[in-house]
């Protein structure tokens, strides 16, 4: 395995510390890793407030939505619950 794959996999294990649902469905096979890394690249950069607030409607976009359309489902429900937070 090269050190970016490994980069990768550790970036988004440790991303999942603020994403709880999100890591319980990954760890029991709901989600499976792209949707899971699509998650934490995208709402890395989002407050803790806002993840509390659109975790769980992510988490069902996850289960609805390929990858990049799973990016772009992301970033209109953090758009919407708070427009004014710095990306």
């Amino acid at each position: 395995m090269s050190w970016r794959q490994i980069r990768s996999f550790t970036d988004t294990g440790f991303a999942l510390d603020r994403l709880p649902l999100t890591a319980i469905r990954f760890s029991c096979g709901i989600l499976d890793r792209s949707h899971v890394t699509v998650m934490t690249s995208v709402l890395g950069y989002a407050s803790d407030e806002t993840i509390k607030a659109i975790e769980f409607d992510a988490v069902a976009a996850a289960a609805r939505f390929n990858a990049p359309s799973l990016r772009n489902k992301l970033w209109r429900l953090w758009m919407a619950y708070n427009p004014d937070e710095p990306r």
